[in-house]
């Protein structure tokens, strides 16, 4: 069931990690912080028994998610050619998690998180959490309006901190 107020419950929640690949590190604004922020996600996904999916953009061009954020084998991550996350194999995996919400986090902001999240939302049976300090683009401003348009369309917005408490439930 989608929550209106954006209360996301453990059971019905998924990791989303978008493109945090070698070849963005230094372009993207504020990098570090989306790496440390992006650390945390993934290794409380694991405490918290929340799956993840992963995607990189043509690993080929842009290398491969960054070492900092130890994926291990439980993590799948997915190879794209497009800018949303949700091809086929993504898609097709999401739907056998059986959850109705996507904590959604990575880069960049204004192109492949938000055509992922627009994407989500269009399905009308899930609820999108934006994590607000761990998106970024190349100019700051491009992330800024994005997240403007997400909201829009529906998106809840939140800090790393404040996403793990709620889905902790104290």
């Amino acid at each position: 069931m989608i929550s209106r107020v954006g209360r996301p419950i453990l059971s019905q929640t998924a990791f989303f990690l978008c493109d945090i690949q070698e070849r963005f590190r230094p372009l993207i604004h504020n990098f570090e912080t989306l790496t440390l922020n992006s650390q945390i996600l993934v290794n409380a996904s694991r405490l918290l028994e929340i799956p993840v999916i992963a995607t990189e953009q043509y690993s080929k061009a842009f290398g491969h998610i960054i070492p900092e954020i130890e994926m291990g084998e439980d993590i799948p991550v997915f190879e794209k050619k497009k800018f949303s996350m949700m091809t086929e194999e993504v898609t097709q995996h999401f739907q056998t998690l059986n959850k109705d919400t996507v904590v959604l986090f990575g880069i960049e902001t204004h192109v492949c998180v938000l055509q992922t999240c627009l994407e989500l939302l269009e399905r009308g049976d899930v609820t999108v959490h934006l994590v607000h300090d761990c998106v970024s683009s190349q100019r700051r401003f491009e992330r800024e309006m994005a997240i403007e348009r997400l909201v829009r369309a529906g998106a809840f917005v939140n800090s790393t901190e404040g996403i793990l408490f709620q889905l902790m439930g104290l």
